[in-house]
């Protein structure tokens, strides 16, 4: 389970019962490459026409959101502000794409409620300060 910085802790006073397991997290198999061409020419359409440089993403889960997320890679200075974070996050993380510094709200954060994905986005996840979770109201 990673750990995670932002409103993701409560006092023990608040649960009414703790069970310990050694099962692995839950994790999502990474995913082959999508090969449907109509998921492309959305992706594309996404990345061309509706995202500027600077702009704050909200990102889902599925082939459509990894496909526009792999052609952002071009892009500069994207912000995440997002309910649901999965794997696609993280190349245009490592290739400085989303930097987060042009978001008006949490500047130089990625935040999010909740994440689904891979175990290697789990690891990366993990204790890492530039994600920021949240509770939605």
């Amino acid at each position: 389970m990673p750990r995670t910085f932002g409103d993701t802790q409560i006092h023990i006073s608040q649960l009414d019962a703790v069970v310990k397991t050694d099962r692995p997290i839950y994790a999502q198999e990474p995913m082959e490459e999508n090969t449907d061409e109509n998921i492309a020419k959305i992706g594309k359409y996404i990345a061309e026409n509706l995202v500027d440089d600077g702009a704050t993403l909200q990102i889902g889960i599925g082939a459509i959101p990894d496909a526009a997320c792999a052609l952002l890679t071009h892009h500069k200075d994207l912000g995440v502000h997002t309910e649901l974070l999965s794997d696609g996050v993280i190349d245009l993380i490592e290739r400085n794409v989303v930097t987060n510094s042009r978001k008006t709200l949490d500047p130089g954060k990625i935040v999010t409620s909740f994440a689904y994905g891979t175990r290697k986005f789990y690891d990366y996840l993990d204790n890492n300060p530039l994600f920021c979770w949240f509770i939605p109201l």
